[in-house]
């Protein structure tokens, strides 16, 4: 985010001094217009780093950036993060939720957390989420399956 929306979020934080959590939905749309002058890393890192330096200034305050992921699979869940390592590498924790066999998967990790993945299921009445415990390793075959099993 430019100095002007810092302002902004620094103005809300006067007017909401209770405020737990702010959600910015979505990175492109908060993120700087990029200059070309810089690599693609070090321009995710900067763009990156006043939300960053914001949110310390804030204990107490979690700051949420909604972000996409990438379509194709990786073998580490985060590389699937649109962006280069300078976006996911600022950041204090990540975490990813995707598609897992017939339900869904949140990943984490990060500076002050273990690492997990849990499986989830979509609760149909609420339409939240529940944490049906850790992930078990799903094959993209039925047979592949049999063998993880």
């Amino acid at each position: 985010t430019d100095q002007a929306g810092i302002e902004e979020l620094e103005k809300w934080c006067d007017e909401h001094n209770s405020a737990r959590l702010i959600i910015l939905d979505t990175w492109r749309a908060i993120k700087p217009l990029s200059n070309g002058r810089a690599s693609a890393y070090d321009e995710d890192a900067n763009a990156a780093a006043p939300l960053l330096e914001f949110a310390k200034r804030h204990p107490g305050l979690a700051v949420l950036v909604v972000h996409h992921v990438r379509k194709t699979e990786a073998d580490d869940v985060f590389d699937t993060i649109s962006g280069t390592h300078g976006l996911t590498g600022i950041f204090d924790t990540l975490m990813v939720l995707g598609r897992h066999g017939d339900g869904a998967k949140l990943a984490a990790q990060g500076r002050d957390l273990d690492g997990y993945e849990k499986a989830l299921e979509r609760d149909q009445r609420t339409g939240g989420w529940i944490v049906k415990g850790d992930t078990v390793p799903l094959a993209k075959t039925g047979e592949r399956q049999e063998l993880l099993d």
